[in-house]
């Protein structure tokens, strides 16, 4: 990790520049391992007895038994590179929605309705879940915090299905084109990738379930939110404000509860690289693809936009069958990040500093020996 500057001026000017350049990306390098540091994750639970990261794993596999430890095991690992979990209870949320001002509400909500290019969720649902989002803002300005992570799905705890609501909306169009990393489903170690990809590139990452279509050699990234600015800065991909896939009602937008979902879509030809930071066993897995219209893929049948969650990324992936036999939801978890760029060489360094193994799944040689191994029991 050396670099070097031609103090002298001595050098071909195309040889000094490339040395200033390496100066520049080995300081991004550092630059990135001190603000993953210097993270604060304001983490507010759906429940006391919350098992963190449930969703991840236990969709792997229902059978599955959690270690009493298991809270403590997994916020240690991610505060071992420096990372603080600030956990903040359900009714610490229910309460800074009450007081939340239900007039700068309808502003946020009106502007994320403004920016859409169609919206067919219900301004009521969508002004709840800005006065949520300005409700989780009060609390990160409360703890002093700069990346948020949740799994809690109701806006009072009554259990009544016109209080539900899932929180992707907010996290996507109102923390993250501020520059503040934000997880729904309650992933802290994974929120890592995507505070160091930020910290790199400037660009959001969106997090999501993978699915492998060997077929078609493409992966699906799939979720109910996904960054608007992919590239970061102020320059927005045409989105769509939907109901949310998972509620109930959701063919009935205006019902209390129908909820909000975001579709958007990244452009077409760019590389991306889909990877997730696991604290717990001291890795970075990664592949990198490229983005591909998924309705040029998928022309019979339903509309590929209405099957499971709103957001989708398709990206078209080399040794894709290698990549799926490398899919083991019990150890691994069932979701990662999607950022825009092919950032292979930035996480291969990221690794070296940070100390941790990077696993290039498109380009390893395949095991099966793990195939029935899970966190839970190494």
């Amino acid at each position: 990790m050396l670099a070097q500057l031609d103090r002298r001026n001595l050098s071909d000017p195309a040889v000094t520049k490339k040395m200033f350049d390496d100066l520049v990306y080995k300081v991004k390098l550092i630059k990135a391992i001190k603000e993953l540091g210097e993270t604060r994750i304001l983490m507010i639970k759906r429940s006391r007895d919350e098992i963190i990261a449930s969703v991840n794993y236990k969709h792997g596999d229902y059978n599955q038994e959690y270690p009493p430890n298991h809270n403590e095991r997994l916020i240690k690992s991610v505060e071992k590179f420096g990372a603080e979990v600030i956990p903040v209870e359900p009714e610490e949320f229910y309460k800074a929605y009450q007081d939340a001002d239900v007039r700068e509400a309808e502003k946020v909500a009106d502007k994320w309705i403004e920016g859409a290019t169609k919206v067919i969720a219900s301004r009521s649902e969508i002004v709840k879940n800005a006065r949520a989002y300005l409700a989780f803002d009060a609390l990160r300005e409360k703890y002093n915090c700069n990346a948020v992570s949740t799994q809690i799905r109701t806006l009072t705890g009554s259990g009544k299905l016109e209080d539900r609501f899932w929180p992707g909306l907010g996290l996507e169009l109102g923390f993250k084109p501020r520059g503040i990393m934000a997880v729904c489903q309650n992933y802290p170690h994974i929120l890592l990738s995507q505070v160091l990809s930020y910290s790199l590139t400037g660009r959001p990452s969106m997090l999501g379930d993978q699915m492998y279509d060997v077929d078609n050699g493409v992966e699906i990234v799939l979720h109910c939110g996904i960054p608007v600015n992919p590239y970061g800065g102020e320059w927005r991909v045409p989105y769509t404000i939907v109901p949310h896939a998972q509620s109930p009602v959701r063919d009935k937008p205006e019902e209390p509860g129908s909820a909000t979902g975001l579709r958007a879509y990244w452009p077409v030809g760019e590389s991306v690289t889909l990877w997730e930071f696991h604290t717990q066993l001291g890795q970075i897995r990664m592949h990198t693809g490229e983005v591909v219209d998924g309705h040029e893929i998928y022309t019979g049948g339903e509309d590929i936009d209405h099957v499971m969650c709103t957001a989708k990324i398709i990206a078209k992936v080399d040794n894709i069958r290698k990549v799926r036999d490398q899919h083991f939801p019990s150890l691994y978890g069932i979701h990662h990040c999607a950022t825009l760029g092919d950032l292979r060489k930035q996480i291969k360094d990221l690794g070296i500093l940070l100390g941790v193994e990077v696993i290039e799944r498109d380009r390893l040689q395949v095991s099966r020996k793990n195939e029935n191994s899970s966190y839970y029991n190494l």
